[in-house]
């Protein structure tokens, strides 16, 4: 069997309709992961709203959804700010586990830790090890934030 010729006229084919789609912007799927208090609801509200909030309701995993321009492409920015309360002498296993269809749901993770805070910054670990267990092959990009940066002087370092 030969394959099929190229006939002339192929090259010459119009462009299909575009589908509904087509114009749509790309969606990108963030996760932002840490600790209880280590300011990642107010990090995701400053870079939304250019606006910093410091005093929060106890976070229950909102969904945030913007159109941004990253080098002239427009992209469906969709956050997933998750609840806190994961730290180091936790459960870890039980915790992680809840936040496991989030880790599905996202293409792209923030892994948040306060500079005032050590056992916020112990908790990435198992965080960013779940990460790549449930996205296998190193693919999805991680991006570990030491927040409250304006807080120097009451940093904690190892015990």
């Amino acid at each position: 069997m030969r394959p099929p010729t190229m006939s002339g006229h192929f090259l010459l084919a119009p462009i299909p309709e575009s589908s509904s789609d087509y114009l749509l912007p790309k969606d990108i799927k963030l996760a932002v992961l840490g600790a209880g208090h280590v300011g990642k609801s107010a990090m995701i509200v400053r870079f939304l709203t250019k606006r910093f909030i410091g005093d929060y309701e106890p976070n229950t995993g909102k969904l945030y959804s913007r159109l941004v321009y990253v080098e002239g492409d427009q992209l469906s920015l969709q956050i997933q700010d998750t609840p806190g309360g994961i730290q180091a002498q936790d459960n870890l296993s039980q915790t992680v586990d809840s936040l496991s269809k989030c880790m599905e749901w996202a293409e792209g993770f923030l892994l948040v830790y306060s500079i005032t805070d050590y056992e916020s910054y112990q908790s990435i670990r198992p965080l960013y090890q779940h990460i790549r267990k449930v996205h296998p092959g190193g693919k999805a990009p991680v991006i570990i934030v030491g927040n409250k940066g304006d807080l120097l002087h009451a940093r904690q370092h190892h015990k």
